[in-house]
């Protein structure tokens, strides 16, 4: 969901992105628990920017081996329109917003202009 969000520091950043992760299971979603994440979320690593569009594309996997579903959360706009991924591991108690880690074109070695986040798949 792509809107806009005011930082940490009260500035409204239009097209910043915030995405919601609602908890549930395969027979459907819990009616309490929703999270919100964005760059302003203690423990997600960057800052929140105008046009960074987090949330541009969203990937629930099992990235970690443990049975447990991992967001992987697209940032199109990041980095002048390089863009970027969020991986938020998830852990026993949740999800573990204090590890999660940021991949960006310097991270994955790609060419400018990559445009990571655009579209996720599983």
């Amino acid at each position: 969901m792509t809107r806009s969000a005011w930082t940490r520091s009260d500035i409204n950043r239009s097209d910043a992105g915030t995405a919601l992760i609602l908890k549930g299971t395969s027979f459907g979603l819990f009616d309490t628990g929703v999270v919100a994440v964005s760059q302003d979320t203690s423990g997600i690593p960057g800052s929140t920017e105008t046009a960074d569009k987090l949330g541009s594309a969203v990937s629930l996997t099992n990235l970690s081996g443990y049975g447990r579903t991992d967001p992987v959360i697209g940032t199109e706009g990041e980095d002048a329109g390089n863009g970027a991924l969020l991986h938020i591991p998830s852990n026993s108690t949740g999800l573990g917003v204090s590890t999660s880690v940021n991949y960006g074109k310097t991270q994955l070695g790609a060419a400018t202009g990559v445009r990571l986040g655009t579209t996720l798949t599983r």
